[in-house]
């Protein structure tokens, strides 16, 4: 998909693209390249034990994915081109968090 004239890939839900996009990242293949900005779902602890159990064989994928249909995902936005980040990112603020009001 074109979003100002960058690409952009977007995983509207932990399906089959989306396995097997993370698998084969996860391999060491460069699928990430082509694009300038990918959206989706967040391969975390709630999902990972089923990413590895498919990625070794130790499950079907239909059953990889009825068991990714009950996890909701977190969203994340993987910038990968820095002319994007110029343009679309800027700096608003800084606070200094001090460790004693924390605890306090």
């Amino acid at each position: 998909m074109q979003r100002d004239n960058y690409r952009y890939k977007q995983f509207m839900a932990y399906d089959v693209e989306w396995l097997e996009f993370v698998i084969a990242s996860r391999k060491g293949q460069a699928v990430w390249q082509g694009f300038d900005v990918i959206e989706g779902g967040i391969a975390n602890d709630r999902v990972f034990n089923t990413i590895e159990l498919y990625s070794q064989g130790l499950i079907a994928q239909d059953v990889a994915l009825q068991r990714l249909q009950y996890e909701q995902p977190n969203n994340q936005i993987c910038i990968l081109n820095q002319t994007v980040a110029d343009h679309y990112l800027h700096f608003m603020e800084s606070n200094v968090i001090n460790e004693k009001e924390k605890t306090e």
